[in-house]
């Protein structure tokens, strides 16, 4: 994975009403690789990024993220 931008939104921005980092960044060979089929990469990124768990995506709920892969938080 290739971090290729970085940039910090010091308030209220596109992506949130309160500061953010943003990366953008190229995975690389994982590109053709489903996140469903990966082993723990659901697991993984929460217990990395635990306010992911709020972030609705396009289900408009909290979850929703996850819910695009097969996930289910307890």
């Amino acid at each position: 994975m290739k971090i290729l931008e970085i940039q910090v939104y010091r308030g209220a921005n596109l992506w949130a009403p309160v500061p953010v980092i943003r990366f953008v960044v190229d995975i690389g060979e994982l590109r053709e690789c489903p996140t469903h089929i990966i082993p723990g990469f659901c697991e993984r990124l929460s217990a990395t990024m635990p306010t992911l768990v709020k972030h609705s995506c396009s289900s408009g709920e909290p979850g929703g993220l996850f819910q695009q892969v097969p996930y289910h938080f307890a």
